[in-house]
C-alpha cells in the first residue's frame, strides 16, 4: 500500500477509534519517514519519526505492543538524527530503545533479541559519530562478538551489519591510539567485505576497497610508530625524477628530465619504473592478488584520469606485478609507460601524497635496481 494512503487510512481510522488509528499512523509515519530520507528530505523524515515516537509513547503505557511501537519509533528516529548528525540525539533514542527490547525480550527473547543486537550496533555506531569512542569501542567489542556467534550459526544476512561495525571499530581504535588492534580490526573487515563481495560484487567490490585502503592506512600508522629509523629519500637521478612525477611536483620533474636527457638515462629510468612499480604494488595492495580491489582501483582511477587512462593495461600490470601469470604481448610500448606511471601516481594520492612513505618505496626500488642481475648502473652514476 502507498505511504500516504496508510496515513490517509489511519485518518479515517482514527475517526473510529482512537487508539487503533494512532497506531496505523504511527506505522505510517515511520514508513514515510524512511520513504523521505530516501528521497532527501531529511527535516521532514525526522519531523514524521519525532511524531510517530510521540504517538507511540502514549500506547506504550497500555500494552506490550506499545512499547515495542515505540522502540521501532525510536530506532526510526535516531536513523533521522544521524543523518542529520545529531549524534547526541541518536545516542538518546537508540538507548532508549535498546532499554525497551531489553524489557521486551525478557517475555519474547526469540521476537525481541534479534532487535536488541540491531539496536545496540545502532547504538555503537551513533557513539562512534558523537566522537565518544572510548565508550564506542567497549560496546562494539560486545557486539562483534555477538555477531560472529550469530554468522557462525548461519546468520549470514548479520554478516553486513558485522563487516561495517568491524571497519568502523577499526577507526575507533585508531583514534584512541590502540594502532594495534585498529590493525587487527581492519584485517577482518577487509576478509568480511572479501566473502561478501563474493557473493554480490556490486554492491560489496566498493566496499571492500574502500576497507583495504583503510587497512593500508592503519598498517602505515602502526608501522610508523614502531620504527624509529630516519627515512632517506631516493638520491639517484631516476628516483629523485619518479618522486618527482609520484608527488606533482612539475617544475622539479621538467629539471630532472632535461637532466635524464643530458645523460642519455632513459634505459636505466625505464628499467628503474618497472622495479619501482613492482614495490609499490605490493606496498599498497600487499602480496595477495585480490582481484576485485584492483579492478575497483583502476575503475577509480581511469574515473579520475579519464579516458588518457590505459585501464586495460594498468589492470594486467598490477596483476602481473602480484604473481599472476599473464600475457603483456598485446600491450604496446607506449601503453605500458602510462600504465606504469598512472598506477604509481594513483597509488601516491591514496597515501595522500606522503613524502615519507613515497621516500620509502623509491629508496627499496633504488636498492632493489642496485642488486638486479647485470646491475643497473644507477645507484652510483646518478646519485647527487
Amino acid at each position: 500500500m502507498p505511504v500516504e494512503r496508510m496515513v490517509a487510512l489511519a485518518d479515517e481510522v482514527a475517526a473510529v477509534d482512537s487508539a487503533v488509528g494512532d497506531r496505523v499512523r504511527g506505522w505510517a509515519l515511520m514508513a514515510r519517514s524512511s520513504m523521505r530520507q530516501e528521497q532527501g528530505h531529511t527535516d521532514e523524515a525526522l519531523a514524521d519519526a519525532v511524531e510517530a515516537v510521540r504517538l507511540s509513547r502514549a500506547q506504550a503505557l497500555s500494552h506490550r505492543q506499545g512499547r515495542a511501537n515505540l522502540a521501532a519509533a525510536l530506532r526510526e528516529c535516531g536513523f533521522r538524527y544521524t543523518a542529520l548528525g545529531r549524534y547526541e540525539d541518536a545516542v538518546a533514542a537508540f538507548r532508549e530503545a535498546l532499554d525497551l527490547y531489553a524489557r521486551l525480550g525478557f517475555w519474547q527473547p526469540m521476537r525481541f533479541g534479534f532487535a536488541f543486537v540491531e539496536a545496540r550496533v545502532d547504538l555503537v555506531q551513533a557513539l562512534g559519530g558523537a566522537g565518544d569512542y572510548a565508550e564506542a569501542v567497549r560496546q562494539a567489542e560486545i557486539c562483534t562478538g555477538v555477531l560472529r556467534f550469530m554468522v557462525r550459526c548461519g546468520l549470514r544476512g548479520y554478516r553486513p551489519m558485522l563487516a561495517r561495525l568491524v571497519n568502523n571499530s577499526a577507526a575507533w581504535y585508531h583514534e584512541q591510539g590502540d594502532l594495534d588492534a585498529a590493525v587487527k580490526a581492519a584485517v577482518e573487515a577487509v576478509e568480511l567485505y572479501r566473502i561478501l563481495a563474493g557473493h554480490d560484487e556490486a554492491a560489496y567490490a566498493p566496499l571492500l576497497s574502500v576497507s583495504h585502503h583503510n587497512l593500508v592506512i592503519r598498517r602505515r600508522a602502526a608501522h610508523r610508530r614502531h620504527s624509529t629509523a630516519p627515512v632517506v629519500g631516493p638520491v639517484t637521478l631516476p628516483g629523485r625524477w619518479l618522486r618527482a612525477m609520484m608527488l606533482r611536483e612539475a617544475e622539479e620533474r621538467v629539471r630532472l628530465h632535461a637532466e635524464v636527457e643530458r645523460t642519455g638515462s632513459f634505459d636505466e629510468l625505464d628499467q628503474f619504473i618497472q622495479i619501482a612499480f613492482r614495490i609499490a604494488v605490493r606496498h599498497y595492495f600487499g602480496s595477495r592478488l585480490d582481484r576485485l580491489i584492483v579492478a575497483e582501483f583502476v575503475a577509480n582511477v581511469e574515473q579520475a584520469v579519464g579516458p588518457e587512462a590505459p585501464a586495460a593495461a594498468m589492470d594486467i600490470l598490477i596483476c602481473r606485478a602480484l604473481g599472476e601469470e599473464v600475457s603483456v604481448s598485446d600491450i604496446d610500448d607506449k601503453a605500458e609507460v602510462r600504465g606504469y606511471l598512472i598506477t604509481l601516481a594513483g597509488i601516491a594520492d591514496l597515501l595522500e601524497r606522503d613524502r615519507d612513505e613515497i621516500d620509502t618505496i623509491l629508496t627499496h626500488a633504488e636498492a632493489a635496481a642496485h642488486q638486479t642481475e647485470g646491475g643497473i648502473p644507477i645507484a652510483n652514476g646518478g646519485a647527487r
